[in-house]
């Protein structure tokens, strides 16, 4: 009975020890694995010296020869491989190291604060030159969705902005081989020429759009004339009123069917005004006559009116005029007479419309014609207001009458044949290729 107690507890103590021997052999013969990065440590020379050294050499060989052609991200892997001698010394120098942990720190606290500010938007377009150079410096380094994020800016403005390139040439407008829908060089040119030229210089813009289409000078909407006047800064050189939604005065449907009149003064001297009558069409725009006298008496309308009604050989019509005095007494008698059929009608009184059709002429006269500072002789203020007329009716286009004179108005001119809508189709076409097809580089972003 002992005996056998003892070759059972003998045969146990054997079968435990076989049994932690095996566990310790197959542990000892398992395979080590390592982590992914070690091996790209050690390809890259920056594996400490301790942990290489617990690395078997057989492995530290296949880490080092082991062909890595058939892995995906291979290009992106080579391109990375023309910094490994930065991060190699980064690496290996600790003082290095916390310098550039140092500088991640202070990078990241600027970026914080400067995203914050309340005025970052200005700042970044006042240093839109320098901060594309960085990015530009930063992509080689960084790739382009990083660089953008250091400065938080999105791919579509960043784009923009490299669009955004000023023409050495024209530093007002903007690369014309990027944005080739501008005008070309000539049509600026042109577009300077006419809103410099001395004799439009007392006109409206509108009056010089027109005019510049009419001579076929070149041919552009009005809006984008407006545009590059404004850009060039010579809008000021010529009234320029954006127009608002008014009340529609009254509207003739032909000439002659009503007319305006009204007199306006002017300082001959210190001593002396003269009274300017002028009667104005109101579906052309036109002057039909005018008068002038050193009184203001009801005779100087009454002349103009009889000589208007003899030239245009008039018999029906309706005339608006003020309640001045200039306007009654004789002119009122006339127009009652047998003779004519004229409807008198007082602005404002006997309706509610204005006498704003004539009093327009005067502000025209007043403002771009006459001079301030005249002091001259009678003959002299004759002579400029025979010249106002003959501008404002033959010369410069209206632009309330689709770019017609108003002697052309009054002749039932069709204002279409003005703005050649096929020809400033065909001039876009045109300038669009003439803008690709140009040689000049100049404009081109250098921001390396």
């Amino acid at each position: 009975m002992h005996f056998l107690l003892t070759f059972l507890m003998t045969r146990s103590i054997q079968n435990h020890q076989a049994k932690y021997f095996s566990q310790f052999v197959v542990i000892g013969l398992m395979k080590r694995t390592y982590h992914s990065n070690l091996a790209i440590a050690y390809s890259l020379g920056i594996l400490p010296a301790d942990i290489s050294c617990s690395v078997p050499p057989s492995t530290r060989h296949n880490w080092k020869t082991r062909g890595y052609s058939h892995l995906f991200g291979l290009d992106y892997a080579l391109e990375i491989q023309e910094s490994t001698d930065v991060l190699r010394t980064i690496a290996q120098n600790k003082r290095l190291l916390r310098i550039a942990r140092a500088l991640v720190i202070i990078s990241g606290i600027y970026r914080r604060l400067l995203l914050q500010a309340n005025d970052r938007k200005q700042i970044f377009l006042t240093h839109k030159n320098e901060i594309l150079l960085v990015i530009e410096q930063l992509i080689p380094l960084t790739g382009l969705k990083r660089a953008l994020n250091s400065f938080d800016l999105s791919h579509q403005l960043y784009h923009y902005w490299m669009r955004s390139v000023s023409c050495v040439h024209e530093p007002s407008f903007r690369c014309r081989k990027i944005f080739y829908n501008q005008l070309t060089p000539q049509e600026v040119s042109t577009i300077r020429d006419y809103l410099l030229h001395p004799d439009f210089l007392r006109w409206p813009l509108v009056s010089v759009y027109y005019r510049m289409l009419r001579d076929q000078a070149a041919f552009m909407s009005r809006s984008t004339f407006y545009l590059y006047a404004r850009t060039m800064g010579l809008l000021g050189l010529h009234r320029f009123r954006k127009f608002k939604k008014r009340k529609t005065g009254i509207r003739a449907r032909q000439p002659f069917e009503i007319l305006h009149v009204d007199v306006t003064e002017v300082r001959l001297n210190d001593a002396q005004k003269l009274y300017i009558s002028f009667i104005v069409d109101n579906f052309s725009k036109a002057i039909l006559g005018w008068k002038a006298s050193l009184n203001k008496t009801s005779m100087l309308t009454l002349e103009n009116l009889k000589e208007v009604i003899e030239q245009y050989n008039l018999k029906d019509f309706s005339l608006f005029s003020d309640d001045g005095s200039e306007n009654k007494g004789a002119v009122s008698a006339f127009a009652t007479s047998s003779q004519y059929r004229i409807s008198s009608v007082i602005a404002q009184i006997d309706t509610s419309f204005s006498n704003s059709v004539v009093e327009s002429v005067n502000k025209i006269f007043k403002s771009n014609y006459w001079p301030r500072d005249f002091s001259g002789q009678l003959s002299k203020a004759l002579e400029i207001i025979s010249e106002m007329v003959h501008d404002y009716n033959n010369v410069r286009p209206h632009g309330s009458l689709g770019g017609l004179t108003p002697t052309e108005a009054l002749m039932n001119a069709n204002p279409k044949v003005i703005v050649p809508i096929d020809q400033i189709r065909i001039a876009a076409t045109a300038r669009i290729s003439e803008n690709l097809n140009s040689n000049c580089t100049d404009c081109q972003p250098k921001l390396k």
